[in-house]
């Protein structure tokens, strides 16, 4: 992500849009997630390796397995859902890209319920 585009997601979406996103999620995950986005490095994970094995722990504490197939399944779920969202935002409207962005950098507009 080009690092103008990363300053324009930081400044766009609050505190609440993270939490809708990660509405339904297992409680193990969301602290996973909540610890990777702080915003000081120090109370971030301390390596990428280190993340990584916080989400295996987690996945293999679900009740129930998550391997290949279920992942396989979760993607076409997420693809199909994007899908249907890809169509609620219009690219074109007037004010969706933050100032000083190309379009080509911007990033659709979150969509609210």
């Amino acid at each position: 992500m080009p690092l103008t585009q990363m300053i324009a997601s930081v400044s766009r979406y609050r505190p609440e849009d993270v939490e809708d996103a990660m509405a339904g999620l297992p409680d193990a995950l969301k602290a996973i997630l909540h610890r990777a986005l702080q915003r000081k490095p120090s109370e971030r994970y301390p390596s990428a390796a280190e993340l990584r094995d916080a989400l295996r722990a987690a996945l293999a504490a679900q009740p129930q397995p998550f391997g290949r197939k279920e992942a396989a399944e979760e993607l076409a779920r997420l693809m199909s859902d994007a899908s249907v969202l890809r169509d609620r935002v219009e690219l074109d409207e007037a004010g969706i890209f933050p100032e000083g962005l190309d379009a080509d950098e911007a990033m659709p507009t979150p969509i609210t319920k």
